[in-house]
């Protein structure tokens, strides 16, 4: 009996331990299958990412070379370009031309916003105050959009260049003659969706300065963070503004701010991606424990 017994323990040890090791083989499995998976999805979304973001900022670079009028005082400048632009992409919420004009133009734009029938044809600051008697500089002007509404018929006229976002953003895109997009910014009104404003500079034949900007404003939801209901992970974009801050889209598309705190978990991947001659992190957070899930699959092993 004691001899059956020493058998006995011997193959139950020998059980034991191959199970041990089969569940840590499956635990090791588990994890990285979990991880593969998780980081290939991540590489795809990044690139389709950066796949919309290169093809909105070649539209804005092919609209600015259309521009062939002898003069840009004027508030139809978009007219040519109108089935173009709705031909190549759609999902931009305002596409506007801004002219850089001289104090002594100042006058003839007015008379130009005025007869295109705009609610309001005075040139005043971006914050709707008059811009004051003595004026000594170029002011970039708000002068032609898309698509024309009740709500973006109002705002031509406005002179964006001391603007906090845009202002920076049309100055960097002048000096470096290329497209270039502004920090994260509500869209058509103060409380209005956070998006991303790309201005590319106009430079006319024989000219070395910019006559003015062709801009495209994009909502940030469906621009960066759109994301499947069933994927293996959820984005968020780190905020240039604040490096502690991410913005996140919900369900429906809308966009916050949430501070990060140290307790908070850390994310799964970073990537980055590049638009209008910036970079942007996108920041990714598994939606399931990979660990756990190992241990639990290694438990029942």
């Amino acid at each position: 009996m004691l001899r059956l017994g020493v058998i006995i323990g011997v193959i139950a040890l020998l059980g034991t331990a191959l199970s041990g090791l089969a569940a840590y083989r499956v635990h090791d499995q588990e994890l990285a299958i979990d991880r593969i998976a998780l980081a290939r999805a991540i590489d795809v979304h990044a690139s389709l990412v950066q796949d919309r973001l290169t093809e909105r900022e070649l539209l804005a670079r092919v609209a600015s070379g259309l521009f062939r009028a002898p003069s840009v005082i004027k508030a139809n400048m978009l007219e040519p370009l109108r089935s173009s632009i709705y031909a190549f992409k759609t999902d931009f919420v305002v596409a506007a031309w801004i002219a850089r004009l001289r104090p002594g133009e100042l006058p003839v734009a007015q008379a130009e916003l005025r007869q295109a029938g705009f609610p309001n044809p005075t040139i005043r600051n971006y914050d709707g105050t008059p811009l004051g008697p003595n004026i000594d500089r170029s002011l970039d002007v708000l002068m032609d959009l898309e698509p024309r509404n009740a709500e973006t018929s109002k705002l031509p006229g406005a002179a964006l260049d001391r603007q906090p976002i845009v202002g920076p953003m049309l100055a960097r895109a002048m000096a470096e003659g290329k497209p270039v997009a502004s920090d994260p910014t509500p869209l058509l009104r103060g409380d209005g969706p956070i998006g991303i404003v790309l201005a590319a500079p106009v430079v006319p034949q024989g000219a070395t300065a910019p006559a003015g900007f062709v801009t495209f404003s994009y909502e940030i939801g469906p621009l960066l963070l759109t994301n499947d209901d069933l994927s293996l992970f959820s984005v968020a974009l780190k905020d240039p503004r604040n490096a502690s801050d991410e913005l996140v889209a919900n369900d429906q598309g809308a966009v916050t701010s949430r501070t990060r705190g140290p307790d908070d978990p850390a994310p799964s991947s970073t990537r980055t991606v590049a638009f209008g001659n910036h970079d942007w992190s996108l920041v990714y957070y598994a939606k399931s424990n990979a660990v756990r899930r190992a241990q639990q699959t290694a438990a029942i092993v």
